[in-house]
């Protein structure tokens, strides 16, 4: 009504309490919105790194529900709409859109983001045994790796199943290796081929140098348990004689 009473008036319609009807609708007036957001927070409406950083709370607080709502709720969905010329990582939002994490490709991209992240060589994926969980989820990836009960080896061995993953190289997996007769078997099968044990006696000659080198040093206290862990759990039949 007021545009058309005063039409020499440079009307915003953002600016009115309520929007008029099928405002929202177009793509180029939700842009409007964004770029206006964008000028008054002091950024360019083009800086994906500062989008990044505002809560979908702020979009709401300015009257962008509507718009919101036209986009499945999602703030991510919204961006990458209106601003399809930019190259948007949907994982790097405060909250990724409904179902993201549900596709093992966002999950899979993810990963290898971080990787590149962290400089690790494309394919390099033995790399990870050494990143703390810790570093997951500084780069968002809470609600990622809770899907996987907060296990950083399980995440890993469901997205790149090609990679032959070692639970027992992870840090922080001691007391679960020791007591999970399966993970024990696999530590102890992989050290002999490194070592290039054929016998199980073998493991006499074998020194604590050698042991820090293939990484089980931290499942024993000493180069005796290991020989006394040895024969209770992978070689009961085997007459270890360590005198």
């Amino acid at each position: 009504m007021l545009q058309a009473i005063y039409p020499e008036f440079a009307w915003e319609p953002l600016h009115f309490p309520r929007a008029p009807r099928h405002h929202w609708e177009s793509i180029e007036n939700q842009r409007a919105f964004f770029m206006e957001i964008a000028q008054d927070l002091g950024f360019q409406a083009n800086d994906i790194s500062s989008w990044y950083k505002i809560p979908k709370r702020e979009i709401l607080r300015r009257g962008g529900g509507a718009i919101l709502e036209k986009h499945n709720s999602s703030l991510s969905l919204a961006l990458q709409k209106v601003f399809p010329e930019l190259a948007w990582d949907a994982s790097k939002f405060s909250r990724a859109p409904r179902n993201h994490w549900s596709s093992l490709i966002n999950q899979r991209n993810f990963i290898e983001n971080v990787s590149r992240k962290l400089g690790f060589k494309e394919g390099d994926l033995g790399r990870w045994y050494d990143v703390p969980q810790k570093t997951l989820l500084d780069n968002g990836g809470t609600r990622l790796l809770a899907l996987y009960k907060g296990s950083l080896p399980l995440l890993l061995s469901k997205v790149f199943p090609e990679f032959d993953w070692k639970l027992w190289k992870f840090p922080g997996r001691t007391l679960q290796v020791q007591r999970d007769p399966q993970a024990f078997e696999e530590m102890i099968v992989s050290a002999e081929k490194e070592l290039g044990i054929k016998e199980p006696r073998e493991w006499l000659r074998v020194t604590q140098e050698q042991i820090e080198k293939v990484g089980i040093s931290k499942y024993f206290s000493s180069r005796t348990e290991m020989i006394e862990m040895l024969q209770q759990r992978k070689y009961p039949n085997v007459p270890f004689n360590t005198s």
